[in-house]
């Protein structure tokens, strides 16, 4: 397994409007991809629909090039909080940090619901 490289924390906002005229408008952040419930920005993400946990808390992802080869080797050092999965995004999976927080591990989809800006 290559080493994870940070991919993204996704913050999960209610009214996805509002929060892309905040972000865009006011922040000036520039979107990377889009889709309907979904704004990619470097390294950080807003999305309306159902988050991966159990709250609405930010989630932060990790970015690997093979995702079976991680979940075979990760799957036995944390408890998991969520198995493989394939998403409509790509492959993701969930092992608890020391600390309990979970550290969502993934590899993209080479076609991606949400499209290039």
């Amino acid at each position: 397994m290559t080493t994870p490289q940070f991919a993204l924390a996704v913050r999960y906002v209610r009214d996805m409007p509002a929060a892309r005229r905040f972000y865009v408008d006011v922040l000036g952040l520039k979107p990377q991809r889009e889709h309907a419930s979904f704004i990619q920005f470097a390294h950080f993400a807003l999305a309306s629909d159902a988050p991966l946990g159990d709250d609405r808390a930010a989630e932060l992802c990790w970015l690997v090039d093979d995702i079976d080869a991680a979940w075979g080797q990760l799957q036995t050092q944390g408890r998991v909080r969520m198995p493989l999965t394939d998403l409509p995004f790509g492959r993701i999976f969930s092992i608890d940090d020391a600390d309990g927080h979970p550290c969502y591990v993934m590899q993209w989809a080479a076609a991606r619901p949400s499209t290039p800006t």
